[in-house]
């Protein structure tokens, strides 16, 4: 009984460590994403997990007028329906606004697991 639980225990741990998800120093968001949505904003909206939150928002914004943004969209697109790790490079650098107050963390990049470069 004693081993079952602690199999658990540490079954559990070891789950919710490789899903994890934080901003790293270099302002990448490392981990999964909960949602993508078309349309956000004249652009794509990407939910981040584990409360993390970018510029006080659960949300990073990509822009339709990025160079490539339909093959970030379907790294993204893969990446949560398969619920892998996703790397978003360097989010904090631009700051995205819109009418009403809304201001959001912008992508230019993306990656299905650890890129090594970012």
């Amino acid at each position: 009984m004693k081993k079952t639980i602690c199999a658990l225990v540490m079954s559990a741990a070891l789950s919710s460590t490789a899903s994890a998800s934080w901003i790293d120093p270099n302002g990448n968001y490392v981990g999964p994403i909960s949602s993508v949505a078309v349309n956000f904003f004249e652009g794509i909206g990407v939910g981040l997990t584990d409360g993390v939150t970018c510029n006080g928002s659960p949300v990073v914004y990509l822009p339709y007028s990025t160079p490539h943004y339909k093959d970030i969209l379907a790294t993204l697109v893969a990446a949560q329906a398969s619920g892998q790790e996703v790397r978003m490079f360097r989010i904090k650098d631009t700051i995205s606004t819109f009418p009403g107050g809304y201001a959001y963390c912008t992508m230019t990049s993306a990656s299905i697991g650890g890129f090594p470069l970012w």
